[in-house]
């Protein structure tokens, strides 16, 4: 059977023990389908073009320092369609006419191309058949003059772009701005060990698209489709910090599907990014495990020295708490704009719009304790060793008046303590260093 037989010699060569299925062509599907890969082979190159119905050209000069080489690049992209489930063939050449000239016929020299693998009309095709000419060498070598008089102006316009000789400008596409991508199945799936495939196979075209955007996602929501509209089924994902990695995004859907009730036939998954971040890669240091007493020696640090917390790692493990046990189970701690030190934190849910953690917003250490009393207790100067201070913390009048001088001490008991003194002179203990 060869591409192109009709569907009555389809059946007739299908076996009698194997019966044909067939599906019809959504070309509308395949536009879309072909505009998000060259939003993918964006990555690879500024200025991508479509060319329809199963064709994307890339103008790669100037990745070139990037990549290291053509076949390089080439491998890269081709890798990039076949993980996504697409066969792909690229080819490299110096006008994009030729590059898909080569791509389509798959040879490696122009002068190998078959003339059926050019946008040549029938008529033509036939003519040259009939002229035992069958390649693309076979017609440059004839004269340019007799070829226009007998097949006219358009096919002496394609072989200049095809040589180069001809300008062959294209226009260039906008990548998308957002992912929401849709997965419609050939078959109802009714359990969710089924659904892992395809949901796998949209999250890796997420990871992909995340990466080209140069973005990271702290929000998806899953769409399961059913026979009646009213009975999809949203399913939102959130993480603690943006990801990229289609595993990170895995191990939380999974966890919280399998605590939400599906409908009984799902006929489509869709998935769609809701919040974005600029994607800022995590830098690390010169040496991955903190200095020990020993410090350096020949220029690696101590190799028993306790590695720093990694903070991608720290993320993980909390997305996969909240998935387990509920978006109200998992809180983390945020600055406010408050003088008073009891007031100038707060509590948010995880996945919520908090701002940041409270250490992320004030990298360098406070001399202030973790541990504060509420409300303060009052203390007797006379049980207190001042140490360091005064720290004066000030508020506005017009809200919850606080006039305080802060100190570092001793108390009587050994412990070091935060105290503060209120006029004219009430002395308070407000907590204490761990």
């Amino acid at each position: 059977m060869q591409i192109g037989s009709t569907l009555a010699t389809a059946h007739s060569l299908a076996a009698a023990d194997a019966p044909l299925e067939h599906l019809h062509a959504d070309t509308d599907q395949e536009a879309a389908r072909l505009r998000f890969l060259a939003g993918l082979l964006y990555r690879f190159s500024g200025e991508v073009s479509l060319e329809p119905p199963a064709a994307v050209v890339l103008e790669i000069g100037r990745s070139l320092r990037l990549f290291g080489s053509f076949s390089a690049l080439e491998q890269a992209a081709v890798a990039l369609c076949e993980q996504l489930g697409h066969h792909a063939c690229a080819r490299t050449a110096a006008t994009p006419s030729a590059a898909l000239a080569l791509a389509r016929s798959g040879s490696r020299s122009l002068q190998a191309v078959p003339l059926a693998s050019l946008p040549l009309e029938t008529k033509h095709l036939e003519r040259f058949a009939n002229m035992g000419l069958h390649t693309l060498g076979q017609v440059l070598h004839l004269p340019s003059r007799e070829l226009g008089q007998r097949f006219g102006r358009t096919l002496l316009g394609l072989l200049e772009r095809l040589q180069g000789n001809a300008p062959d400008p294209r226009s260039s596409i906008v990548p998308p701005a957002h992912f929401s991508e849709c997965l419609h199945l050939l078959e109802p799936l009714r359990c969710k060990e089924a659904l892992e495939q395809p949901m796998q196979r949209l999250l890796d075209e997420l990871a992909q698209w995340l990466t080209a955007q140069q973005l990271g996602a702290t929000v998806l929501v899953w769409r399961f489709l059913s026979h009646h509209p009213d009975a999809t089924v949203r399913l939102p994902v959130r993480l603690s910090k943006a990801q990229q990695s289609a595993r990170a995004f895995a191990d939380i859907s999974r966890l919280q599907l399998a605590r939400m009730a599906l409908p009984e036939d799902v006929l489509g998954i869709g998935l769609e990014a809701c919040r974005l971040e600029p994607w800022v890669n995590q830098s690390l240091t010169l040496f991955r495990y903190g200095l020990g007493n020993g410090g350096l020696s020949g220029g690696l640090a101590d190799r028993h020295a306790q590695p720093h917390a990694e903070p991608a790692e720290l993320a993980g493990f909390v997305d996969q708490l909240t998935a387990r046990l509920g978006i109200a189970a998992c809180t983390h701690l945020h600055s406010l704009d408050q003088h008073a030190p009891e007031r100038a934190w707060g509590a948010h849910r995880t996945g919520s719009t908090a701002p940041a953690a409270f250490a992320a917003e004030n990298p360098a250490p406070l001399r202030r304790p973790l541990w504060l009393f509420t409300p303060p207790r009052p203390v007797a100067l006379e049980d207190l060793r001042l140490l360091e201070g005064p720290e004066r913390v000030q508020s506005n009048w017009w809200a919850e008046a606080v006039n305080r001088d802060y100190y570092i001490a001793e108390h009587k008991s050994g412990a070091r303590c935060w105290a503060y003194r209120e006029p004219p002179a009430a002395w308070y203990l407000h907590g204490y260093f761990a």
